[in-house]
């Protein structure tokens, strides 16, 4: 990733902060009831579009797993790890619905933008 890629990644935070618009949840929908607006949808797009969707997410799994409610283990992510963390939940989504928006709620997402403003120096 380049500064300028990681200038427009991180610019999401700011869309990821109000998170309750970002999708809704239609219950009559029953294999996809989680349904994606524009700027989540623009978020997945711009990711795979510049080849940001880490083909080894799966490394991150289980470190992900034992770690991700300690806020000291972000702080310390290398732009690998966090770009692995991103893959991870873009990709599990996929199977998974609703994972990329639970992973947006509880702010996870936007611990790891801001790991990438700091690696960066944004």
């Amino acid at each position: 990733m380049n500064k300028e890629q990681a200038q427009q990644l991180t610019a999401f935070s700011k869309k990821f902060k109000e998170a309750s618009s970002l999708y809704s949840f239609n219950a009559e929908n029953f294999l996809s009831p989680h349904e994606y607006g524009e700027e989540l949808s623009d978020f997945i797009e711009f990711c795979y579009n510049n080849k940001l969707v880490s083909q080894e997410y799966d490394k991150i799994i289980e470190e992900l797993t034992v770690n991700k409610a300690k806020p000291e283990w972000y702080a310390g992510l290398s732009e690998e790890k966090v770009m692995q963390c991103l893959g991870y939940f873009i990709r599990r989504d996929r199977f998974y619905d609703g994972f990329l928006a639970s992973r947006i709620q509880d702010g996870t997402i936007l611990q790891l933008l801001e790991r990438m403003k700091v690696i960066y120096s944004l």
